[in-house]
């Protein structure tokens, strides 16, 4: 899972001595509900045990330095004192000092909730901040979590037998990219592309070079039969147009649209579309590229 800045990805014992640079900081820690890391050994025990769930824990590695500056992960609530649903799953993160006020902890939790909705069918999340730690909860709440109204006191927190928790839930809503790239598309779009389709009579290589060259959008031929290149100079997503997405993973609907068009046109035949840039990403264009297999 990545963006332009992080990626997330599984802990590795040579994040040991990063890992302790950072835990190890007094102001850090606390915030979040455990004490800080005494020395290297136990930064790397924690990354054996703690840390060791590669499905539901990642690093947050910066991009610019290949170094981990953080957690992000979920998992069983049942040590938890939060009320939770059954089987409901805790949330949690935190971000090294240097890196805070930068919008990272938020980047990088909505890519994990993209990834939750994408691969699980879990219905629910539960979190909570210290009310003495009021950023964690403004990154929550950016990413959609709604306080519940209740706070409570989780004694198995570290300092957390007199500080008062603040819980917020968050109600999964499917992203049905697939379902909404075909209802987004199946009428007027599809009808260009049969056009175009018919026009060149099936040929890609001139579809791609005369047919997809207009002001909204242009084609390539990287490899003659087999590889090309589509980019729009615009985003024409409606709901990005009215503020509704701004997440670059959710240009997955519009990857999901040029597969559903290209098994129209060639039903017998198979594809692989790839996002290369998009202007959510900061690209001027949108780019994707498509493979006949």
């Amino acid at each position: 899972m990545e963006t332009d800045r992080i990626i997330l990805r599984p802990w590795r014992d040579s994040d040991a001595e990063v890992l302790y640079r950072w835990a190890s900081d007094p102001d850090v820690g606390p915030r979040a509900g455990w004490a800080p890391h005494k020395s290297v050994e136990e930064s790397l025990e924690i990354i054996r045990t703690v840390f060791n769930d590669a499905f539901h824990t990642w690093a947050i590695e910066l991009k610019a330095t290949g170094e981990a500056i953080g957690a992000m992960g979920y998992g069983p609530s049942c040590e938890c004192n939060l009320p939770v649903r059954e089987g409901e799953p805790l949330i949690g993160y935190w971000v090294a000092k240097p890196y805070w006020n930068q919008g990272i902890c938020t980047e990088a939790l909505r890519l994990m909730l993209d990834h939750i909705r994408e691969t699980t069918d879990i219905q629910s999340l539960i979190s909570g901040h210290f009310v003495d730690n009021p950023a964690s909860g403004r990154v929550m709440e950016k990413c959609g979590f709604v306080p519940t109204g209740e706070t409570c006191i989780d004694a198995n927190q570290y300092q957390g037998a007199n500080r008062p928790i603040r819980v917020l839930r968050l109600e999964i809503k499917r992203m049905r990219y697939r379902e909404e790239a075909i209802e987004c598309v199946k009428d007027h779009v599809l009808q260009i592309h049969k056009q175009i389709y018919a026009k060149y009579e099936g040929d890609f290589d001139r579809i791609y070079t005369e047919g997809y060259n207009s002001k909204s959008y242009t084609g390539r031929v990287i490899e003659p039969g087999k590889i090309y290149e589509l980019s729009y100079l615009e985003c024409t997503c409606p709901k990005v147009k009215c503020g509704l997405r701004n997440h670059p993973q959710q240009c997955e609907c519009s990857r999901q649209s040029i597969l559903y068009i290209l098994s129209q046109l060639e039903p017998d035949s198979q594809f692989d579309v790839r996002i290369e840039n998009t202007i959510l990403r900061g690209s001027d264009r949108c780019t994707f590229r498509i493979t006949k297999l």
